[in-house]
């Protein structure tokens, strides 16, 4: 198992592979491959850390978890390294489709440059993932399988929030929607629009209470952050509001990190719990006090009960 370690991929690469660039080489951080960073931040012939030790064992309990202990055995389920090789190979079909877009009118508008950059960098990534024809006893471990599958879908879902309001077509979408139910246009009430209009209602009817039920056009204008008219001299004033048509931008009005936990917890922080996310799981409260709270959560709830918390979080981002 540690012979498979020390021969991955991205040992080699570990001491260049910086945070602000390590997506450009490698489809998961070196920083969050089980066991790796945790050697490689222990020079030889120095005390083993605690966490190491911890990891170790957690490594070797999900491979008990599957692995055979009688050769004559016949495994009970799919194995889990197929699984996330599958899992990738599905991904990546489904992205070469969408950057496909261009020759399609109606989806054109909604990819930009930047984007479509960063996919074909996934891409390749995906590829070189898929081809690595190793099936040794560390890359079958759940642990270490089940660390792929969460970085793939975490940066799946980020590359799909980024595009969510590419030049304020979805707001503008609702606003359109919105506007058709309040005047009691014959419009069929649609239900993801329904939905997606309680969901982003703050980001999308600011400074209404609900969804606005008049002066339509100012609230897009409001919302998109565009010219306004003056009440008396009818003139153009610039509002001071923050644009939605950027939605991977920091001033973004629809926030990518707002809108899934999962893709911000673990795209954005490799699985570095913000202390944001800490509380809403554990208790509330927490989110007013200025110190840090971390260490007061993790005396008060054990890691079992916070990853439990954390699944329950998470797991409706899955279920739509």
């Amino acid at each position: 198992m540690y012979r498979s370690l020390y021969q991955h991929p991205y040992w080699s690469i570990w001491e260049w592979c910086k945070w602000d660039r390590w997506d450009k080489h490698c489809l998961q951080s070196p920083f969050g491959i089980p066991l790796l960073n945790n050697l490689k931040r222990n020079p030889e012939g120095s005390p083993i850390p605690t966490t190491t030790i911890v990891n170790v064992w957690m490594n070797v309990e999900s491979c008990c978890s599957f692995a055979p202990r009688h050769a004559s055995e016949i495994p009970r389920r799919t194995n889990t390294r197929i699984r996330v090789l599958s899992f990738a190979n599905e991904v990546k079909t489904a992205i070469e489709k969408l950057c496909k877009a261009p020759t399609d009118a109606a989806k054109f508008g909604t990819i930009s440059q930047k984007w479509a950059l960063y996919a074909c960098h996934m891409i390749v990534q995906l590829q070189a993932f898929a081809s690595e024809k190793t099936f040794d006893l560390y890359s079958q471990s759940p642990w270490v399988t089940g660390s792929y599958m969460s970085i793939i879908a975490s940066r799946s879902m980020e590359m799909g929030l980024e595009i969510l309001n590419e030049g304020g077509h979805v707001s503008n979408l609702l606003h359109l929607y919105n506007m058709l139910q309040q005047l009691k246009v014959p419009c069929p009430r649609i239900p993801i629009l329904e939905c997606l209009c309680d969901i982003l209602s703050p980001a999308v009817f600011p400074y209404s209470e609900g969804r606005p039920t008049r002066q339509f056009d100012k609230m897009v204008r409001v919302t998109n952050g565009l010219p306004l008219f003056g009440s008396s001299t009818r003139t153009y004033r610039e509002t001071k509001l923050n644009t939605t048509t950027k939605a991977c931008e920091k001033d973004a009005r629809i926030k990518i990190d707002s809108l899934s936990c999962f893709a911000y917890e673990a795209a954005r922080r490799q699985y570095v719990p913000s202390t944001k996310f800490l509380a809403e799981i554990t208790d509330k409260r927490y989110l007013t006090k200025k110190h840090d709270v971390r260490p007061n959560i993790l005396a008060r709830y054990t890691p079992s009960e916070i990853l439990l918390r954390a699944k329950d979080q998470i797991a409706p981002e899955f279920e739509g």
